[in-house]
């Protein structure tokens, strides 16, 4: 059987171990490219960002998916943010792209 200490110690490792490498940056949004072949929405942001993933090495971000409903949603938040020049706030996954490989993947954008 489990001590308290013990599942205490486990569900604490889990916990850590996936925020701990996603990155996070706030800024104004720089570049936004998009394409028709289905390939990761690609943007930078204009700011500080925390310590990357190893497999992050440029400093832009993939939106993984672009057809989705919510990758569509990410887009237009950032657009809308880059022609107001309003901030964001992007937190990556931890993870890289699969057709992106340098970049990490986005988890959620916040405008403002």
């Amino acid at each position: 059987m489990k001590t308290a200490w013990q599942i205490g110690f486990v569900c604490g490792a889990l916990l850590m171990s996936s925020p701990a490498l996603a990155s996070s940056q706030s800024g104004t949004v720089g570049y936004v490219v998009a394409d028709n072949n289905g390939a990761p929405g690609v943007f930078s942001v204009n700011g500080a960002r925390t310590t990357k993933p190893a497999c992050a090495t440029d400093d832009f971000w993939a939106i993984a998916n672009p057809t989705t409903d919510s990758a569509k949603a990410m887009y237009a938040t950032i657009l809308t943010a880059q022609i107001a020049g309003r901030q964001v706030n992007v937190v990556g996954t931890g993870t890289c792209n699969s057709v992106q490989t340098t970049r990490e993947n986005v988890s959620y954008v916040i405008e403002g």
